[in-house]
Parts: structure tokens; C-alpha cells; sequence
């Protein structure tokens, strides 16, 4: 993971969400670039997962709960892990919005 990424110019990832959960991982992704987590309240995922209803998690006896609990595991560790966070609460167009003038601050800070 080190070697493909620090030979990149500029990417993007999307983790689907157990990566920074591996330390080693979580390590080499803040080495090799920004990290951002769209940080989405557990009501709008859980809303935007039951609409998909592809979720492993709603697999189980008791979805809402498997659901919370995964979102009270990762939570902490994706605002840790990042170097920048986003609301990603909102329509598509809101989040871009947001993410794009976020960089923006950070690349001028940075």
C-alpha cells in the first residue's frame, strides 16, 4: 500500500469503511495524502443504507443495532484518522460544495 500511493500525483480513495480501522493502513493513508472523512450523522446513514438495502448489516436479527454499533466503533477512529473533516449531511451538491471549498481552505493553509 505505501509503494502505489506515494507514486501518485494526486488521487482519490473511497474506503467503504473498515481500512482506518488497521492501524497499519490508516498510517500509510495519512502518510501518503490527505485524509477526509465525510462526517455523516447516524440517521442520514442509517437512512441512506435501509434505501440501498445492501448492507451486510441489515443481514441480522437487529439491523438498526448491528448499524449503530458499527457507526460508534468507526466514528471516533475516522475522526482521528483524518487530516480534514466534512459534514457530509445533504444532497450530493451540498457535500461537494462543502468538500471542495474545505480543501481549498486547507491546500491555502497548508
Amino acid at each position: 500500500l505505501h509503494y502505489p500511493l506515494r507514486r501518485q500525483r494526486q488521487m482519490c480513495i473511497r474506503d467503504r469503511g473498515r481500512t482506518p480501522l488497521n492501524p497499519l493502513l490508516g498510517d500509510s493513508l495519512t502518510r501518503a495524502g490527505l485524509v477526509v472523512y465525510l462526517n455523516t450523522s447516524f440517521p442520514v446513514i442509517r437512512e441512506r443504507i435501509m434505501r440501498r438495502g445492501t448492507s451486510g448489516l441489515l443481514k441480522g436479527p437487529d439491523p438498526e443495532k448491528e448499524l449503530r454499533e458499527t457507526y460508534e466503533v468507526r466514528h471516533p477512529v475516522y475522526l482521528s484518522t483524518a487530516q480534514l473533516v466534512v459534514d457530509g449531511d445533504g444532497d450530493l451538491t451540498e457535500v461537494i460544495t462543502r468538500l471542495a471549498d474545505r480543501i481549498k481552505e486547507y491546500e491555502h493553509v497548508g
